[in-house]
């Protein structure tokens, strides 16, 4: 009768046992799973932080330029029939974060709302869509969309 109770247990045991070395392989598993993600999501938060401050500088530019703007300014770039290029292409960037559609006609119809200048001073740069942050990407991207050159055509579009 022992020796039966012995045999049983020692079945439970190794059972156990190999459910439990299962379980020591799953935890190994998903330690070197977890390690491998937390590395990569370390990479891509040192990218994410080089590519803000990359970009911080150029934002306070355009912050300091947007609390310069003033009605005098909107004039002169509504006063254009056709935009020089740099002019327009910052206008369509501007119509693109607004989310409206890039182009001049659209540009001068939000020139000529009384309203503009509060809208693009008070406009929530911290909300932006991603779907709108990949579309800025093609004047932001260009190297000839830069302050200095839009400002030597047009202070008020620089």
């Amino acid at each position: 009768k022992k020796s039966k109770e012995c045999e049983d247990l020692l079945v439970i045991i190794v059972k156990e046992r190999s459910t439990a070395d299962a379980q020591q392989a799953k935890v190994e598993e998903d330690s070197v799973r977890i390690e491998k993600e937390a590395r990569e999501t370390k990479i891509i938060a040192e990218d994410a932080t080089r590519d803000l401050e990359k970009a911080m500088p150029a934002l306070e530019a355009a912050m300091d330029a947007l609390e310069k703007l003033d009605k005098k300014s909107v004039a002169e770039v509504k006063a254009y029939a056709k935009p020089p290029p740099l002019v327009m292409m910052t206008m369509c960037a501007v119509m693109t974060v607004m989310e409206k559609t890039p182009g001049w006609t659209q540009a001068k119809q939000e020139l000529n709302d009384v309203q503009f200048l509060y809208k693009i001073k008070n406009f929530d740069k911290d909300n932006i869509k991603d779907g709108t942050l990949r579309k800025i990407e093609k004047y932001t991207k260009d190297p000839n969309f830069t302050f200095k050159a839009v400002d030597s055509v047009s202070s008020a579009a620089g």
